[in-house]
């Protein structure tokens, strides 16, 4: 298997991205035909038209390369072991490296089978996209995530799909130590 991570000078996880040019319901169709999982907040990011919809601001164009920046949230200066971290602290960090806030549309591509294999040895089951908020369901500003389902002790066998999912993005929101989240690198 082809290795999708490097590092970049701080530590920081790098992958690089193609993207197909795709709808959010040709996003859709795509994962589900590969069978990843969608929550149905995830659905509704994807299916948004209005003018902050995936479609209008966030859906990249055919063969846009992207180099994405993952930073473990456990690297984050001040974040103890246990803890949830504000989004606002994440942000800070990373744009103070430059790193930039990146469309929705890169969210897709980090929903992969390989790419959570080389994160689960960095105990990464989680990625959020920290793309502008979009409307979702009831609309709530949501954000994009992609991740691996814990499996529950004593369940069936059969491996757990890797899920797009979507989380609030609501000003005072939290994510916790374990996961990652996506940003841009610096041109």
């Amino acid at each position: 298997m082809k290795k999708l991570i490097k590092f970049n000078e701080h530590g920081h996880l790098l992958i690089s991205i193609t993207s197909f040019g795709l709808t959010g319901s040709e996003e859709i169709k795509r994962l589900e035909a590969n069978s990843y999982g969608l929550t149905k907040e995830a659905d509704c990011v994807l299916l948004n038209q209005s003018l902050f919809g995936y479609d209008t601001k966030h859906r990249l164009e055919k063969g846009t390369e992207s180099k994405i920046v993952l930073i473990p949230n456990k690297d984050i200066p001040g974040v103890k072991s246990g803890y949830m971290i504000p989004n606002s602290r994440i942000e800070e960090y990373a744009l103070s490296l430059k790193y930039r806030i990146p469309p929705a549309g890169i969210a897709p591509y980090l929903c992969t089978k390989d790419l959570f294999k080389e994160l689960s040895s960095f105990d990464i089951p989680c990625i959020l996209i920290f793309h502008e908020p979009i409307p979702g369901d009831r609309q709530y500003p949501y954000r994009l995530d992609a991740f691996k389902p814990c499996k529950i002790s004593g369940s069936m066998n059969q491996p757990w799909p890797t899920c797009l999912g979507a989380m609030l993005a609501l000003p005072n929101c939290e994510s916790n130590d374990l996961g990652a989240t996506a940003f841009l690198a610096p041109d």
